[in-house]
């Protein structure tokens, strides 16, 4: 397991911010999160005091969850270990093939030809698991900074490991809510989250931490699923069963297009949708 070292805190935490302050009355400004090292690793806020421990390579700004937390079904899968240890391998690519005649590597193929042509500067993978994206988009892009963000701590150390024998040393593993992200206003540069916005409790709330936190011309690409007519009724069980959202697909460009995104590219096969677009 590789800790986050010192320096490369110090070099992020100017886009960071207090979760506990993000919908508070005042808000978090540049600065307010600071280094400790007291009683072990973390940051704490100078406005209200929060204190969020880095464990095992892991920015924890959620240090409560596991105590406050009620997850559906598929959430809980995902703190499970033995899914952890065989999600990429096994578990993710069976994802894509449940709802979906495409292949795990085409799903792949497909993001890296919507991917911008150049570097970007700072990235965040939503909903990163095990970090397999996380490290395709650190090949591809070359940015200075990657966030992997997750709300399942298992996911996110086995994902510190598998980055570090990658030899990734620019990834910053943050343990976080996807509708309240501990990031500043408009500090990146392109966010993907490729099978998980369907797992988001509140996706109108996730859409606009995503909008709020991306710059002009920042890309957002995502996998999710989709509602098919045919399937209604097994869809809506299985939702009912695993907490899991199957989208309109005009409903949710909708959403999007309120949250100031446009230019969308898709590609839609059975029952998954992939798609790309940009923050205007």
């Amino acid at each position: 397991m590789t800790a986050i070292s010192i320096d490369h805190l110090e070099r992020v935490l100017d886009r960071l911010c207090c979760p506990a302050c993000l919908h508070g009355e005042t808000r978090c400004s540049a600065g307010d999160l600071s280094i400790h090292q007291e009683t072990g690793l973390s940051v704490q806020c100078r406005t209200c005091g929060a204190q969020y421990p880095v464990v095992k390579g892991v920015i924890d700004f959620l240090p409560d969850y596991e105590e406050n937390a009620a997850p559906g079904l598929a959430q809980r899968s995902m703190e499970n270990r033995f899914v952890v240890n065989y999600y990429e391998k096994y578990f993710r690519p069976a994802f894509t093939r449940l709802g979906s005649p495409i292949t795990y590597n085409q799903e792949i193929q497909w993001l890296k030809s919507v991917l911008p042509d150049k570097p970007v500067q700072y990235l965040i993978d939503l909903a990163c698991g095990t970090g397999k994206y996380t490290r395709i988009l650190h090949d591809h892009l070359s940015p200075d900074w990657i966030f992997a963000i997750d709300i399942s701590m298992p996911m996110l150390q086995q994902a510190v490991e598998m980055a570090a024998l990658h030899g990734a040393s620019d990834i910053i593993h943050i343990r976080a809510d996807a509708a309240a992200l501990p990031l500043r206003d408009q500090c990146i540069n392109g966010l993907n989250c490729f099978g998980a916005l369907h797992l988001f409790p509140d996706t109108v709330k996730t859409i606009s931490e995503i909008s709020r936190i991306s710059a002009d011309n920042a890309f957002f690409t995502c996998l999710t699923a989709r509602k098919l007519r045919l399937w209604r009724p097994i869809q809506i069980l299985f939702s009912r069963l695993f907490s899991f959202h199957f989208f309109d697909e005009a409903g949710l460009e909708n959403l999007l297009i309120s949250n100031g995104f446009q230019d969308f590219r898709k590609s839609v096969s059975r029952m998954v949708l992939m798609f790309a677009c940009t923050k205007q």
